[in-house]
């Protein structure tokens, strides 16, 4: 393979060097500001506080009414795929957007991000929206004399390689699965997580009555809810005086050691592999 020179350094003969802009689409929030007068059952709006961990949790998000996010802010909804990505206080926080978010609009300190030309670039603007060169970009580039911040206007500055379209394509084939997977697992983990923190001060209460399903559904339950078992024993301990039967509860989990459970896991698993379908 033959190499030529440039400003970012040697590339192979047939890449180019092109301004983001030209490749990458990006939009910045509007700075919604009257979402505190906005009914609860309104549209839900980013604040940087809803990109956690890489993903979106939307129990922070402010709203604004139904009427205003199919009016003057209607072209700033987000669409499934979208990559947001924050600009202000801590930056690079990024989150794919997933269809179980929606509806839901762009606000200020937030920028979203797509594909300029083609689905098929997916793969190649993810991996390089959350790299960490361009993490060293927003680090260096960004201004604000309190907090550091980034916008359109230090985008336009940043250059890109573009691979020629069949190698955008080969790698979209290859690693946009990659990214369907973490997008999907991390909804599973949302649910999961939904569902333990739901039914587990229901369990510990007493509320929910578990005394009558067999031991393999308790375990089931134990192994998929009440873990890991140090937030169980946590929550028994701060909320001692408001738990009934936590004597009881305590001899029911020490009853089967923990390599009892995972072994019995295992065993089930392999018996009953549709099980969690």
């Amino acid at each position: 393979m033959e190499f030529y020179d440039t400003k970012l350094g040697e590339i192979p003969v047939g890449w180019k060097i092109s301004p983001l802009q030209d490749f990458i689409k990006f939009q910045e929030g509007p700075g919604i500001r009257n979402w505190q007068y906005v009914e609860e059952n309104g549209i839900n709006f980013l604040n940087i506080r809803c990109i956690q961990n890489n993903d979106l949790s939307l129990d922070t998000a402010n709203m604004i009414s139904k009427e205003e996010a199919n009016g003057k802010y209607s072209h700033f909804m987000l669409n499934e795929w979208d990559l947001v990505i924050s600009s202000s206080g801590t930056l690079g926080r990024y989150a794919i957007v997933r269809n179980e978010h929606l509806p839901l609009c762009l606000n200020t300190s937030i920028i979203r991000f797509t594909p300029l030309h083609s689905f098929e670039h997916y793969a190649y603007v993810y991996s390089y929206l959350t790299s960490r060169g361009f993490y060293h970009y927003l680090l260096t580039m960004g201004s604000g004399s309190v907090q550091l911040n980034f916008g359109p206007t230090h985008l336009k500055q940043i250059d890109l390689i573009i691979p020629p379209e069949d190698i955008l394509k080969r790698y979209n084939d290859l690693v946009f699965p990659i990214i369907e997977k973490m997008v999907t697992t991390k909804a599973e983990i949302t649910k999961l997580t939904k569902l333990r923190d739901t039914l587990l001060p229901k369990l510990m209460s007493g509320e929910i009555d578990v005394s009558k399903i067999n031991c393999d559904l308790k375990i089931i339950i134990r192994k998929f809810i009440l873990n890991p078992l140090n937030y169980l024993w946590r929550y028994l301990n701060e909320n001692k005086n408001y738990i009934q039967n936590t004597k009881s509860n305590e001899t029911l989990l020490k009853s089967r050691t923990i390599s009892k459970i995972d072994k019995f896991f295992v065993k089930f698993t392999t018996k009953h592999c549709d099980y969690r379908q």
